[in-house]
């Protein structure tokens, strides 16, 4: 969770402003991660939604999912491994 959440604040647009900063994971379920971007809009729309999905946008999260997907697995793997 914290490799992916580090990946994708690298890869939010600079002009983003503080939704760089604002990437969070969540792991309050067993084997289950939540990573999400708290910073919204005047209008409570979640701006990495604007971001990935708006008229004006660069989708960025999914094609830095689908990167970074191997090494994740390979965390993942690591992490079996080690107990």
């Amino acid at each position: 969770m914290d490799y992916m959440r580090d990946k994708l604040a690298a890869a939010s647009p600079e002009k983003s402003g503080l939704t760089r900063e604002s990437w969070e994971g969540e792991d309050k379920y067993k084997n289950v991660r939540y990573i999400n971007n708290t910073r919204v809009n005047e209008d409570g729309i979640p701006v990495v939604n604007l971001l990935e999905y708006g008229r004006k946008g660069h989708p960025f999260v999914r094609k830095t999912v689908q990167a970074e997907q191997e090494q994740i697995i390979n965390i993942i793997k690591e992490e079996i491994r080690n107990g």
